[in-house]
């Protein structure tokens, strides 16, 4: 008598690695992570229930939990690939380029591209509150802005080996917060003018790479 195949473990938390973006997740999952994120866009987080997702993915509403242990863990990695693909295109297009300003500028360029493209930022927005209150999200969103702190100082050309460690992070905070803060201020106000505000960022930054520069 043969035995019944046995069914293989479901894969647990699953995280979008660094280097890679959505595509690097089994076909389906991917299915339900772009379902997801189009009901986001559509209806806010409200609109994040398992049915509606699995209706939307075309998919079997059982298999969320075995690709994602569940709603949080579906969300978890829904927060990981909002911002990815698009900070990904980031590093890209600055470490072709040589430390100085005109890496500031390309990287802080691309920046307000960002801030101005609403969309890329309504969906994170929608799911932050959420993430700050909830212990299963809360060190995810941790985890992906530290990431994205490593990511300025990567793209503005910064050396860690500096003696002024503490110098370099502190502006690589500052340049997350002033793009977030941004962000947010252009989804409040769709016709706010940021550029001025990233002109006066980018000579805090050109003034500050000069200075580490130096040690």
């Amino acid at each position: 008598m043969n035995k019944p195949h046995k069914k293989k473990a479901p894969p647990s938390d699953p995280v979008i690695p660094r280097g890679e973006g959505i595509s690097s997740l089994p076909p389906t999952a991917q299915k339900f992570l772009r379902a997801a994120r189009r009901l986001l866009r559509q209806g806010g987080f409200d609109a994040l229930r398992l049915e509606a997702i699995a209706n939307e993915a075309g998919e079997n509403r059982a298999l969320i939990r075995y690709y994602f242990g569940g709603k949080d863990g579906l969300v978890a990695a829904l927060v990981d690939t909002l911002t990815h693909d698009a900070t990904l295109e980031l590093v890209r297009r600055c470490e072709v380029l040589p430390q100085g300003d005109e890496r500031v500028r390309v990287y802080l360029d691309q920046a307000r591209h960002l801030v101005e493209d609403a969309d890329s930022f309504l969906t994170f927005y929608d799911v932050l509150p959420h993430g700050i209150r909830d212990p299963e999200l809360r060190p995810r969103i941790a985890d992906l802005y530290s990431w994205y702190r490593e990511i300025n100082e990567r793209c503005l050309g910064l050396q860690r080996s500096s003696r002024d460690e503490q110098r370099l992070s502190a502006l690589a905070m500052i340049v997350l917060a002033t793009v977030d803060g941004l962000a947010l201020q252009c989804l409040l106000d769709p016709g706010l003018d940021v550029k001025p505000a990233f002109r006066l960022l980018e000579s805090i930054v050109d003034e500050e790479v000069s200075y580490t520069a130096e040690f």
